[in-house]
């Protein structure tokens, strides 16, 4: 990083409209791994279960999730480098305040309460779906031993809970009904499920029970597997039955197996001591919800800032251009990378990079994101302040077809490879983080390549879609919510369902940010621009739109060109995610 504030060459620096096709087409990917979520066959992952699961969707997901967020970071730092070399440290703090924490601040008062409220409402309608479906078979089979009493010994439930084997047989031969339900809803499966007893699930599951049949608020055996210990503790202790913690994680881990489930997705936290609970919250309670990526950016610009601000003072050199834009870049970036993903929770189990919801960023992941965001920074230097522009221009265009031969490895020998090995149960741990952070590497240069060689021509459409883009993301949770709920009871292959949603929610989504964003005040504030309203993909702000300002997503173009010309720039991809 240079000591002195040196602007990247005086020519023009063409816009890069690959990168901007990039942006936009990413940004419907993160539309696309939330629609994902519906119907993988993992309960609690979202509050929509779709009635046709599939779990090789979870291949597609991890796919995605595995480069997508750090080629946000990578291509945010390059565009926060790029405006502090041409604008000032000073200008570059104030303009992200108000296209990043001003936004953030905004959403996290009406986006995230929008999101809980919404989640009640499906969860109470699911509720009702579930008990209108189990109403016949309640009618069917109500009799006298079906009255639901928790301290019933002849009760399905208490004899499966309990974790006696003889106990359940002897119930089953005496003629108790596997499908037997509680008043509440529950099967015998539910309350082995729940207290983590294998040996009355498998005798249960032997007999037919199903791990999938739910109770009346819609949670299937299999989501008692992911109960929380607090609810597990206080059910136990109404039906008087004693729990140790590691044994009932023990159990429902070994239930998972039988049911093909990883058994390292199965956590249960422990009760905290009073004087942590506080930090813990502030850690763990998932209050910025799918806005952490404009928190996290918050934090890694601050941090740039004082490091840019220290190399100014100390006078260090920039690293030469080699550095970050040659193939040694991988001798670095790989182990660098590695080191913080190994201390992500469940680095091994779980493919990709983790998330931090809480109001306090993890470390770890934090750590993660800013390899990414500094890198950004440094590809800036190294391509446009050690070259003329026209240097830069005589430069071998990339070649897409190196770029589809870079991805191909990626989807097909680095991830099967990660998969083979994390499912080895002393799997060499360091070998399958080293293999996630090279295949997120190669996946993001790829994209980069792959966009730079086809996608290097203007587009209105993608032009547009690019500024729509940060609105689409923010607000798409409440309303793919509601697809799904909509779609979820159909019968349809789910890999025809997934583009039924994503085409449904994108195109309201497109129509609400033209009708009720592009030209009004809410786009101005998130874009830092204005546009005359029409039914086209117009580019062109309206005259009177602010000069000098620069949001938090500019692409690509010249500020300076951008300035002179008297237009409002775009958003940085650092508002993306």
């Amino acid at each position: 990083m240079s000591a002195d504030s040196v602007p990247y060459s005086t020519g023009r620096i063409d816009r890069r409209h690959d990168l901007d096709a990039l942006r936009a087409i990413a940004m419907l990917l993160g539309i696309v791994l939330h629609a994902i979520l519906g119907f993988l066959p993992i309960p609690g992952a979202w509050p929509v279960q779709d009635s046709m699961p599939s779990s090789s969707m979870g291949l597609l997901l991890a796919v995605i999730h595995g480069f997508r967020m750090p080629l946000f970071f990578v291509i945010s730092g390059f565009f926060t480098m790029m405006l502090i070399r041409r604008r000032g440290l000073r200008a570059v703090l104030w303009q992200r305040f108000k296209r990043i924490f001003l936004p953030f601040l905004v959403g996290m008062i009406t986006i995230i309460p929008l999101n809980w409220v919404c989640y009640g409402v499906l969860a109470q309608w699911q509720q009702q779906r579930a008990a209108a479906q189990s109403s016949q078979i309640e009618m069917r089979e109500k009799t006298p031993s079906s009255k639901p009493s928790t301290t019933n010994l002849t009760s399905g439930w208490y004899v499966a809970a309990s974790g006696n084997v003889e106990a359940v047989d002897q119930w089953l031969d005496s003629g108790g009904d596997i499908n037997h339900r509680e008043k509440d809803g529950a099967t015998a499966l539910h309350g082995a499920f729940l207290f983590g007893k294998p040996e009355t699930a498998e005798s249960l599951i032997q007999a037919g029970a199903d791990p999938q049949s739910k109770n009346n608020r819609g949670e299937s055996c299999v989501q008692m597997l992911y109960a929380p210990w607090g609810i597990t503790k206080t059910i136990s202790n109404l039906v008087s039955i004693e729990l140790d913690h590691d044994q009932v994680l023990a159990g429902r881990r070994q239930i998972a197996r039988m049911v093909n489930i990883p058994p390292e997705t199965i956590q249960l936290d422990k009760p905290s001591k009073s004087g942590n609970q506080r930090i813990e919250f502030l850690f763990a309670f998932p209050a910025t919800g799918h806005l952490w990526f404009l928190w996290f950016l918050c934090w890694l610009v601050s941090g740039l800032a004082i490091v840019y601000a220290l190399g100014r003072a100390a006078g260090l050199p920039r690293l030469p251009a080699w550095f970050s834009s040659t193939s040694f870049r991988y001798v670095w970036l790989i182990p660098l990378t590695a080191i913080p993903a190994f201390t992500m929770h469940d680095a091994v189990s779980n493919f990709g990079p983790g998330t931090s919801l809480g109001i306090l960023p993890l470390p770890s992941v934090l750590l993660y994101y800013a390899v990414f965001f500094g890198f950004g920074a440094l590809s800036f230097d190294a391509h446009y302040t050690d070259s003329s522009p026209e240097q830069h221009a005589q430069r071998s265009s990339p070649s897409g077809v190196i770029g589809l031969i870079m991805m191909a490895a990626g989807c097909l020998v680095l991830y099967p490879s990660w998969l083979y090995l994390s499912k080895q149960v002393s799997g060499p741990r360091t070998v399958i983080v080293l293999i996630e952070s090279t295949y997120t590497w190669l996946m993001i240069f790829a994209s980069i390549r792959i966009f730079a060689c086809w996608f290097s021509r203007p587009s209105a459409l993608l032009r547009y879609l690019s500024d729509a883009s940060y609105w689409m993301y923010l607000i798409h949770i409440p309303l793919i919510f509601f697809v799904q709920y909509w779609i979820a009871p159909f019968a349809i292959n789910p890999w025809i369902k997934l583009p039924i949603v994503c085409v449904l929610t994108g195109l309201i989504l497109m129509i609400s940010y033209h009708v009720l964003v592009r030209s009004t005040p809410i786009g101005w504030f998130l874009n830092g621009r204005r546009y005359e309203f029409r039914f086209s993909f117009s580019a062109s702000p309206i005259s009177s739109a602010p000069q000098e300002e620069i949001s938090p997503n500019e692409p690509s173009s010249s500020i300076a060109d951008r300035v002179d010309a008297g237009t409002d720039c775009d958003r940085d991809t650092s508002a993306s995610s």
